[in-house]
């Protein structure tokens, strides 16, 4: 089954760490949202094999600007799968 399992730590300051399992070779996506529905940063947009896997993501969107103190959604979307986890972001 895809799944974020979880992050690491949360709330985290200024980076965590998100854990997901992928049952088989897929194309993936790792978007960070915030709680407006805007899409802040793409974290990984690729073909992965099967296995457990974990991304960094580092508060920043993609400008390289620090985000601020919130809730934002580490949404993971394969061919016909999505799912998602809450992070938050505290200062």
């Amino acid at each position: 089954q895809f799944e974020i399992v979880n992050n690491y730590p949360n709330p985290f300051n200024p980076g965590t760490e998100i854990f997901y399992n992928i049952p088989h070779v897929s194309f993936i996506s790792l978007y960070i949202y915030d709680l407006k529905g805007e899409l802040i940063e793409i974290l990984i947009d690729e073909m992965q094999i099967m296995g457990k896997h974990s991304k960094i993501w580092d508060g920043k969107n993609y400008n390289n600007i620090q985000m601020p103190s919130g809730i934002y959604f580490a949404i993971l979307k394969t061919e016909n799968q999505l799912v998602s986890h809450k992070l938050l972001l505290m200062k």
